[in-house]
Formats: structure tokens, sequence, C-alpha cells
């Protein structure tokens, strides 16, 4: 009876521990809602007047109405427009300004530019960003590692891309928070993106309740095994 005791107060401590967990993550409100996954450790692209730098086909994990990203210009910095576009030539889902002058003292900047509109999850889009100044602009960001189908071009003023083999530090955010709690089926969604195709999103929910019910339920087994073993009083 003291096994069954004790095991009892173990899936107990179990439960208050998922249980701590889960009240932790829905109360961690967050305005984040996803990035392009790379850091900015350089030059990803330079912008001359009258052309693009595009990340195309970023996956929406989840639906947001800002966009920040890393620009290295001169100060003060000159004029951006923001726009995000269904992938493939699609339509403008949203439109925004980097406005001239922010960077006034320093040459690099990350500003988080607001949208005209709330661009919905599921999908992919694309984020431009225009020059129609007259002084060169700089985006951060990484080399393309292909881990995903997001990547870099330069459109030229003749509307031609031109593959950078680079992916642009975004941002992207929104202006209501989200719960972590709320955000979980969209991590194992992102991450089902990379695995093989028989693995899915519901795998990972499937691990994650083996966890919670398989731990207690095998703790138990083995108390059980260890009464039925245990020499006769």
């Amino acid at each position: 009876m003291r096994r069954w005791g004790a095991a009892a107060a173990l899936v107990a401590i179990v439960a208050a521990g998922a249980l701590a967990l889960a009240l932790t993550a829905a109360a961690d409100e967050r305005r984040l809602a996803f990035t392009t996954d790379v850091l900015p450790t350089g030059l990803a692209a330079v912008i001359q007047p009258g052309q693009s730098a595009c990340e195309r086909d970023v996956h929406v994990e989840q639906s947001f109405d800002a966009v920040q990203a890393y620009v290295w210009a001169g100060r003060p910095n000159p004029r951006l427009l923001v726009t995000v576009a269904r992938s493939g030539g699609g339509a403008v889902l949203a439109r925004g300004v980097v406005p001239a002058g922010f960077a006034r003292r320093v040459d690099f900047s990350a500003p988080s530019v607001r949208l005209s509109s709330s661009v919905r999850s599921a999908g992919f889009v694309d984020v431009c960003f225009r020059l129609p100044g007259r002084k060169a602009v700089g985006l951060l960001g990484h080399r393309d590692t292909r881990a995903d189908p997001s990547h870099a071009v330069l459109v030229t003023a003749r509307g031609r891309d031109r593959e950078l083999g680079t992916d642009l530090r975004l941002v992207f955010a929104r202006r209501q928070r989200r719960s972590v709690l709320s955000q979980l089926p969209a991590v194992f969604h992102r991450a089902a993106l990379f695995r093989p195709k028989p693995v899915g999103a519901w795998t990972f929910w499937a691990l994650l309740a083996a966890v919670l019910i398989g731990v207690p339920a095998l703790l138990i087994r083995a108390l059980r095994s260890a009464e039925a073993d245990a020499p006769a009083d």
C-alpha cells in the first residue's frame, strides 16, 4: 500500500507540473508571430534607387500586421515602401512605409512597420522593400540555408528578379498579444514542415500526450510489478 501511495503522489506531482506549465504558457503573452529564422549577420541585399529587395515564398505561420526589417543606411535614411503580396505574382495583401529619417544617429536600425491590414495565416507571401529615393540601402540577413522555401531576390527597375543566395532577417508581429499556449498548433505545424512526409503536426501532439499519459502509466506499472515480486510478509 505504501508503494501505491508513493505512486499516487508522483502522479499528482507530474499532473501539477503539467498544469503549472500550461498556466505559465497561457499567461505568457507575446506580440511575436514568427521570423524568417536567420540572424542579421551581414548584408543580404543592397537596394539601389528604383529597385526592390524581396523575401519570396515566406510561409505565414500566424497572422501578422507588422513587419520588422534590419536596415543599413546612411544618415538620415531614405524612405522604403513595403508590400506584402501572395507569392507567385498574386494580389497585394498589405502595405506599409519605412519612414525617411528614422536612423539619424546610427547607420543600422531595425524599424517595425505597421501594415495597412492584417495578413492571415496559411499560404505563402512575398515581402518586398522598394527604394524610391536616390541613396542605396542595405538589408541585413544571412546566406540562404535552404531549410525552407523562402529566399531573397533583388528586383531590378525593369521588374526582373535576381537571386541573391541569401535570406532577409524579418520579424513578423501583431498588435494584439497572444499566449504561448495558443501558439502551440503553429509551433507543431512549423516543426512538421521540415520532417519526412509521414510526420505531421499530429505526431507532436501524440508525443505530448504520450509524455503526459505514458510516464505516470509506466510508473504505476513498475510499482505494481515490484509489489508482485516482493516477498509476502
